[in-house]
């Protein structure tokens, strides 16, 4: 629309000027500055940036930060929710672990802690703290390597390790619960058995989120708690379990080539790159994080349970543009009739023109403002 109103506008300067000058000469001049003066692209350029930033500076305050105004713009159409499970619908902290195999001597317990300490994965802090080391006194491995999402490999004095899923150092899975397994020197020594309490009022977050929506958990765990979610999702979630990082990339395509529009919601770590081919991908923070994660959104853990009224006021907020330019443009009718009309002294609409602008800014502001909170 505004790339057409100044020449628009300029054509009905004319116009006006040349029906006025048949009518009365001395009026023509008056019409021509009026015209040019009291209309206002400006509020038709200002309401749609304006909405979006009032919106995004109130997300911000809430613990929901978008990298951009056309993150919100993709947001609105979402029609495919994508969950990772570990450290996005369970609880970061308050994990119950137990070990189950064979003990573990200080030796053992030490490379395990030192190497869980080393890697980014949501539950190897778990396994440290277990363990009841200091982590200031915890050695270094002597190499270390880790495959995102399915486990690390280590040497620490002198010793060979692998840590992680089953399908990572190469055993049947046993385990009944979300499992860590440990491998000494091709030995396997048991595994951590964990199971993770879910986030706070997670159920009415689902039911928070807009009507028609589609959602489907991945996660890199074993189907131990398949019953669980599909109980808390009441069967309408796809869900995928045993997923590696690049099965979790895959299966996001495969939903897009279904023609969804998907927003991923995970760590920002395991599952970086479902996260960048997602239309729209947030990376859940808890308080303390040590790495900046490559998404379009950033929420709060503790705003999690927010997550559908963001989704609302994404919708809602193509309501309050389009508000904006109707206010913008009847302005600009009413403004340029009376213009036309040669009511209006150029004086009269220099002071009218800016005022406009400031009632989208304001409207817009307001309005977002208000109703958020």
């Amino acid at each position: 629309i505004s790339q057409y109103f100044p020449p628009a506008i300029l054509l009905i300067a004319i116009i006006g000027t040349v029906v006025w000058y048949f009518i009365n000469p001395d009026k023509a001049a008056t019409v021509f500055t009026a015209v040019l003066i009291v209309a206002c692209p400006c509020a038709l350029a200002l309401a749609e940036p304006f909405a979006q930033g009032s919106l995004m500076r109130s997300f911000g305050r809430m613990g929901f930060f978008l990298k951009n105004a056309f993150v919100l713009q993709r947001l609105r159409r979402v029609n495919h929710i994508v969950f990772d499970k570990t450290g996005t619908l369970t609880q970061a902290g308050d994990i119950e672990i137990k070990w189950m195999g064979s003990h573990l001597d200080a030796e053992e317990k030490k490379a395990i802690a030192a190497i869980a300490h080393q890697a980014q994965h949501p539950l190897s802090k778990t396994v440290s703290l277990f363990l009841h080391l200091d982590a200031r006194h915890i050695e270094s491995p002597a190499d270390f390597r880790e495959m995102s999402g399915e486990g690390v490999w280590a040497i620490f004095t002198k010793d060979e390790y692998k840590i992680g899923t089953a399908r990572f150092v190469g055993v049947a899975e046993v385990a009944d619960t979300t499992s860590i397994y440990v491998l000494k020197n091709n030995c396997l020594l048991g595994y951590f058995s964990l199971y993770q309490p879910l986030r706070q009022h997670l159920d009415k977050v689902i039911e928070s989120i807009p009507k028609g929506m589609t959602f489907s958990v991945l996660s890199g765990d074993n189907d131990a708690e398949k019953e669980r979610f599909n109980r808390i999702f009441k069967g309408k979630a796809d869900l995928h379990f045993n997923c590696s990082p690049h099965q979790k990339l895959a299966l996001i395509k495969s939903f897009q080539a279904k023609g969804d529009y998907i927003l991923m919601i995970g760590d920002g770590l395991n599952d970086a790159g479902a996260l960048q081919q997602a239309q729209v991908g947030v990376s859940i923070c808890e308080e303390k994080i040590n790495y900046f994660p490559a998404s379009d959104a950033l929420l709060t853990a503790g705003s999690f349970a927010k997550l559908g009224l963001f989704l609302q006021w994404s919708h809602r907020n193509k309501k309050i543009i389009y508000q904006a330019f109707t206010l913008s443009l009847v302005y600009n009718v009413l403004g340029l009739g009376f213009a036309l009309a040669g009511v209006l002294s150029p004086l009269v609409c220099a002071v009218l023109m800016p005022v406009s602008s400031i009632s989208v800014v304001m409207y817009t502001t307001l309005l977002n403002r208000n109703v958020i909170h």
